[in-house]
């Protein structure tokens, strides 16, 4: 990373592993001072030296409660990185509704929810950014994960 990043007080939702734990990594690596959440952060945040948020993010409070701890540890939020996605393989045939509800809730609504808390934060900021990160298959569907292919094509348009 090129540019120094230590003004920067960034929420990276999702961020105990996989593509989170990497932009977490990178983020304090650039100086950056960083919140984690997810359910069990605490290892991540250790890692990194973050602030670990303990919290799940697919309930209707939790992005909320997330925000806020986070902008309470760090002293305001500049940057959001809305990085929460669950993948389950099945067929079209073998989801119900709770399996379409589910992902929806977690993978689109978890974002829209930690939009509208940090808005406030980030209109404070003269640095604000809000990350969110699909996949491909919200632009090349998956067949054996179509709930998924659908909820990351809205991450998109959002």
């Amino acid at each position: 990373m090129n540019q120094r990043l230590d003004e920067i007080r960034a929420l990276v939702t999702g961020g105990s592993a996989g593509i989170g734990l990497a932009t977490a990594r990178r983020l304090v690596a650039g100086g950056a001072r960083v919140a984690v959440a997810s359910r069990d952060p605490s290892t991540a945040a250790s890692e990194l030296g973050a602030h670990a948020v303990p919290v799940d993010l697919a309930t209707a409070s939790g992005p909320a409660d997330a925000v806020a701890a986070a902008a309470d540890a760090l002293g305001g939020l500049d940057v959001l990185v809305n990085n929460l996605g669950v993948a389950r393989i099945a067929a079209w045939h073998e989801l119900t509704d709770e399996h379409w509800q589910a992902a929806w809730d977690t993978n689109v609504m978890s974002y829209v929810r930690a939009i509208r808390a940090a808005l406030p934060h980030l209109r404070e900021s003269s640095n604000a950014s809000i990350v969110n990160v699909a996949s491909t298959s919200g632009k090349r569907p998956s067949v054996r994960m179509p709930h998924y292919s659908v909820t990351k094509a809205a991450v998109l348009s959002l």
